[in-house]
């Protein structure tokens, strides 16, 4: 990185982006981005806890470091599958559509094959589609997909 930087004439950075980092951001901007970043890591937590707690109500922790392994994988099918029927749900069209691939949708509703979610990056697919849609939610519907996820 410090050889790319090198790279660039001395008043780029000086006229350019040293002016740029410097600048105040939009509020909202910022907001939106805190919103995104604690709602996603709570909702996720939320998913694979109560996968924890199906697998193993009695919190004794005897679930093996494979199976939290597991259960961590699968966790995104589940959160992606309830914002895609949470979008359908409230009709929330605008910047969804290009994202709804109903074939991946389908085939993520007839996934039977742990060994395949076990030994595949496939989940790493569901994650980055998780992270776009819950990307193009608003900070206020990403509140009542936590509420309508029953958080």
């Amino acid at each position: 990185m410090n050889n790319l930087i090198k790279l660039i004439p001395y008043d780029i950075i000086i006229n350019i982006i040293e002016p740029f980092t410097r600048s105040t951001q939009n509020t909202n901007i910022l907001k939106d981005i805190v919103s995104f970043t604690t709602t996603i890591n709570l909702i996720y937590d939320k998913y694979y806890k109560m996968l924890c707690n199906i697998i193993n109500p009695v919190i004794d922790n005897t679930i093996t470091t494979f199976e939290q392994n597991v259960l961590k994988k699968i966790a995104w099918y589940f959160l992606e599958i309830d914002l895609h029927c949470f979008i359908i749900e409230n009709e929330l069209q605008d910047g969804f559509l290009q994202l709804m691939n109903l074939r991946h949708f389908l085939r993520l509703r007839h996934i039977t094959d742990l060994e395949f979610i076990i030994k595949s990056s496939e989940y790493k697919k569901t994650k980055s589609v998780v992270y776009k849609l819950w990307g193009i939610l608003s900070s206020n519907q990403r509140t009542k997909f936590l509420i309508w996820a029953d958080y």
